[in-house]
């Protein structure tokens, strides 16, 4: 939807920058579009292995890659590879001690020859090709004032002929003060629709929101800063089902099998995450999203609306 900023807001540590990740892989890799993604959050390092987390496991991209290793991003970070025969972690030989008595050399070697290894690289190789020219990142936690925001911004359309490009997360540059919040949000919906640009920015729920039900969420659990309203066109807001709470839901979904759609319960084996529209000028706000969803991996699937137990 060009010309139009999507602002979506989740608790701090429920996976916000993944999500934006998730769809940034979908946009460049699938889409084929070019994106930009200015970051006050995660480091290029830590996107990186995100992206090589979400590329290697998410069904849409297995389909194209054709690698169906399932593997989580604390491995990958770690460096941690499980040998082919024993399926075990390759860790470096120590004597009865304790102490390392394997050279590195020998014991990279040793990493470097297992298929998982090579799995990974195969993967992260064939996604910076397929992403070259496509992906522009640009680290902005020096300097993500207004006027820095709309530079890069600029560059991303004029420079590098973006269609998209997101900003990670919003906040007020130099002190915590709502009114440039706003500003801040004013700038970055005035931009998209001036360059005739796609945009995604995220922010952060007031902590108090873990006590809030998804169906509750509203600008209020923006804190001070719930002025961004005014200005926007879309606005998401979003939190984690607690599992205690499974037994008050059901989710609405299509079945083939009868035709029609159908509620089902919440399954106690999974991660779920509710993603409510506040406002959306383009259409409707009714119906709460729902995903299935697994930071490990950053999967999200959408598997219909959440509604209360009847």
């Amino acid at each position: 939807l060009p010309g139009n900023v999507l602002f979506q807001g989740f608790l701090s540590n429920e996976g916000k920058s993944r999500n934006l990740v998730n769809l940034i892989a979908y946009v460049t890799l699938v889409r084929k579009e070019k994106f930009m993604l200015l970051s006050n959050e995660m480091t290029e390092d830590a996107m990186k292995n995100c992206l090589i987390t979400t590329v290697l496991n998410c069904k849409e991209f297995k389909e194209l890659h054709g690698v169906e290793l399932i593997k989580p991003e604390r491995e990958i970070t770690m460096g941690k590879y499980r040998d082919d025969i024993t399926h075990e972690f390759i860790e470096r030989e120590k004597d009865a001690n304790g102490n390392i008595i394997e050279e590195k050399e020998h014991f990279l070697a040793r990493v470097r020859g297992t298929k998982e290894y090579q799995d990974v690289m195969k993967v992260a190789k064939w996604m910076e090709a397929q992403m070259e020219g496509k992906f522009y990142f640009n680290d902005i936690t020096s300097d993500y004032s207004d006027e820095a925001i709309e530079l890069e911004i600029r560059r991303a359309k004029l420079v590098y002929n973006c269609n998209y490009f997101a900003v990670d997360t919003l906040k007020a540059w130099g002190a915590e003060d709502w009114v440039k919040v706003k500003m801040t949000a004013t700038k970055i919906v005035e931009l998209g629709k001036e360059l005739n640009l796609f945009g995604i920015c995220t922010f952060q729920l007031t902590d108090a929101t873990v006590f809030d039900s998804v169906f509750d969420l509203s600008s209020n659990n923006i804190g001070a800063a719930k002025g961004i309203k005014h200005p926007v066109d879309l606005l998401t807001l979003g939190k984690r089902i607690k599992q205690e709470e499974y037994n008050n839901y059901q989710y609405v979904a299509y079945n083939d099998e009868w035709g029609e759609d159908v509620r089902y319960d919440l399954d106690p084996k999974k991660k779920y995450f509710g993603l409510k529209p506040d406002k959306n000028r383009l259409g409707s706000k009714d119906g709460i999203m729902l995903f299935e969803y697994n930071l490990d991996y950053n999967v999200w699937n959408n598997v219909g609306q959440i509604v209360k137990k009847e």
